[in-house]
């Protein structure tokens, strides 16, 4: 599982949470709840090989999962985890 996750970030519908330098494994996730919009979310943990945070982004009528909430897990990660 870990695995697809971590294609799923580095390859797939997730890689708007890639950071250089941090594996992540993370899901995203699109739901219509309502006719007012799409619910998207991105769960994640990282780094995916020793994991310090794990984490779940829920954008209510934000839009897709890999359009609002991926890029929020790329800033949370890039503040909690990388050196600058």
């Amino acid at each position: 599982l870990t695995r697809l996750m971590i294609d799923a970030v580095e390859h797939g519908l997730g890689k708007k949470a890639k950071v250089s330098g941090v594996k992540i494994a993370g899901k995203t996730g699109t739901a219509r709840t309502s006719q007012k919009g799409l619910d998207g979310w991105f769960v994640f943990f990282a780094p995916a090989d020793n994991p310090q945070i794990a984490v779940s982004i829920i954008c209510e009528k934000g839009g897709k999962g890999m359009d609002v909430a991926a890029p929020l897990a790329k800033k949370l990660v890039t503040e909690i985890l990388t050196v600058k």
